[in-house]
């Protein structure tokens, strides 16, 4: 039996194709900042992708930024409550602790702020919006200097192996 014949391929989509659009930076910096917080919940890397993901939020989140959508929102609240348990597990004494948990209720505060109307901007205090980059600031800068800590104590950690590695192979020649 004959196989059908099928129509000479040009190399074009279907006419009725609609090519997706291309996210916008709006877009590609909310789905960069909720792959971050995915990989904190799951404790990666968790300092040094706290300090760079709060840089990026503080930088996304001015007093003339785009809106956040609710959705988008919603989306984001729930990503950092899922995070919340690792950053703040990176401060062990008492006073850092409380100022890390000030500064993630803040982050929830900025979130939220994001998505509000400029007529919800100005029912606020005067300093509401620059008390939450400060408190988040100083979030950022803390994680920014214990994943710093981190990276030297790694430098060192290779360093004894490989002196240790010596040592031992001294020994046993």
């Amino acid at each position: 039996m004959p196989m059908p014949e099928e129509p000479e391929y040009d190399g074009l989509p279907p006419p009725d194709f609609v090519f997706p659009s291309r996210p916008t930076d709006f877009e590609e910096k909310l789905e960069m900042m909720l792959l971050d917080l995915r990989h904190i919940a799951d404790g990666d890397m968790v300092a040094y992708r706290a300090s760079h993901l709060l840089c990026t939020l503080q930088d996304a989140v001015k007093r003339d930024s785009e809106r956040l959508p609710g959705n988008q929102r919603d989306r984001m609240l729930t990503a950092f409550a899922k995070a919340r348990y690792h950053v703040l597990g990176l401060f062990a004494s008492r006073c850092d602790a409380e100022l890390a948990s000030a500064g993630y209720d803040a982050i929830a505060g900025l979130i939220i702020w994001w998505a509000e109307s400029p007529l919800d901007h100005a029912e606020r205090p005067r300093h509401f919006f620059s008390d939450l980059h400060a408190y988040v600031r100083w979030l950022r800068n803390n994680c920014h200097n214990i994943a710093l800590m981190e990276q030297v104590e790694e430098r060192a950690h290779g360093r004894r192996e490989k002196t240790i590695a010596e040592i031992f192979k001294k020994a046993v020649a």
